[in-house]
């Protein structure tokens, strides 16, 4: 569900729907309403309330509905404004699921391995390898257009590198020695289609550049939401792990005995680079009502919030 070019202007009247009971103060309350919360106010029942003048049937907080169910550009938030292009047009006339898109999460995949085996002399020998796999994933298709910073492509870079190097002595015929290293490398990312995107381009705070540079994660109720967080993406991240391995090791052989003593030792290390990400939700309540603490359960949306 995306909005349509009504609601981008506020318009929220093809929401109203039939009579659904009246208010505290008796006014008629229709289901689909958009309520303005900056109205909010408790009335006590047989008072007369200060801003329509009617006399409270009961006690408790009441709304002011939007005049046909319409925002008023002067109320729309300076950043709201600026964030309402990223939303692509609906493909349909319906007010949900009005949108639909193709697209394709495409997965490569490329490995190769070297090996040289080298006899250096009849008493030594020695061997390296190199192993590397580049490997990119996609967990979500750019449904809004791959110029769109606010879409949901996900892309998931996972790279992994693998090297060996062993080398054998022979010091007599009856003592050998034996060395061996190995190292891998696997670099698994995050690379969502709002990467490197400076919130302040939305009129957010400037100091977010630095901090959380990724496009914002903006997810209104009932509407498919902005930045690939709200739906089910991430930031950037970046997940680097090295596993890497020592061996020494002496074979001595003593009459029908072989003895064999050495070092072995494994180290796994694993680090995260880690973007953050400004996040907003937006929920129907916030423009619910004519009581906020028990609305009209077919009142508000979150796109109007």
């Amino acid at each position: 569900t995306i909005p349509t070019a009504a609601e981008l202007t506020g318009n929220f009247s093809a929401f109203l729907g039939a009579a659904d009971g009246t208010d505290s103060l008796g006014r008629t309350v229709y289901a689909g309403q958009i309520y303005n919360p900056f109205t909010t106010r408790l009335l006590t029942a047989g008072e007369t309330d200060p801003v329509t003048g009617l006399v409270a049937k009961q006690s408790g907080y009441v709304r002011d509905p939007f005049s046909g169910n319409i925002v008023p550009s002067s109320m729309f938030d300076p950043v709201a404004k600026k964030l309402l292009p990223y939303w692509p047009s609906p493909t349909s006339s319906a007010l949900v699921n009005n949108f639909t898109a193709s697209g394709t999460t495409p997965a490569t995949e490329d490995a190769y391995t070297v090996r040289v085996d080298h006899n250096i002399s009849d008493k030594s020998r020695m061997f390296a390898r190199w192993s590397q796999k580049r490997e990119f994933l996609t967990l979500a298709a750019s449904y809004f257009g791959a110029n769109d910073p606010a879409g949901p492509l996900n892309g998931v870079p996972d790279n992994r590198w693998d090297s060996a190097f062993g080398y054998n002595r022979v010091i007599s015929p009856t003592f050998i020695v034996s060395f061996n290293f190995g190292w891998n490398r696997w670099v698994e990312q995050r690379a969502p289609q709002g990467a490197n995107f400076d919130p302040s381009t939305v009129g957010l705070p400037s100091f977010l550049d630095a901090y959380a540079n990724n496009f914002p994660s903006v997810a209104p109720q009932g509407i498919y939401g902005l930045g690939a967080a709200a739906n089910g993406g991430g930031s950037k991240n970046k997940y680097p792990r090295n596993d890497r391995s020592y061996s020494l090791e002496f074979t001595k052989v003593k009459g029908g005995h072989n003895v064999a003593f050495g070092f072995d030792a494994v180290t796994f290390q694993e680090l995260s680079e880690t973007g953050s990400q400004a996040s907003f939700t937006f929920p129907n309540s916030m423009t619910q009502g004519p009581n906020p603490i028990s609305p009209d359960s077919t009142s508000g949306y979150g796109f109007a919030s």
